[in-house]
């Protein structure tokens, strides 16, 4: 998934991260881009980009600069069965067809 720099740079400085002079500086040693972004966050911590972040710790960063990459992902496939017995009728309609 791409997310623009200017996106991981907000969601750097909205979790504290980094401050935006150590931002800076690293983006003026290493250029500007995303890449050099998901290294920082990556150095600070220890995951290697905000998706990471999003899947293994979703409850203790903020993610309200980056969350329109991530409304897709949120939606439930309510076509599922919850039970067993109603999932095989779905595993079958599903590999055969709904019509057969």
């Amino acid at each position: 998934m791409y997310i623009k720099p200017e996106d991981i740079e907000n969601f750097i400085r909205d979790n504290d991260i980094a401050t935006e002079e150590e931002v800076r500086l690293v983006c003026q040693i290493n250029g500007w881009s995303t890449d050099t972004l998901n290294k920082i966050i990556n150095c600070r911590t220890e995951y290697h980009d905000i998706e990471q972040i999003k899947a293994c710790e979703p409850d203790n960063f903020c993610f309200s600069s980056v969350e329109q990459y991530f409304e897709d992902e949120e939606e439930d496939d309510d076509d599922e069965p919850e039970d067993d017995d109603d999932w095989d009728a779905y595993v079958i309609s599903n590999a055969y067809g709904s019509d057969n």
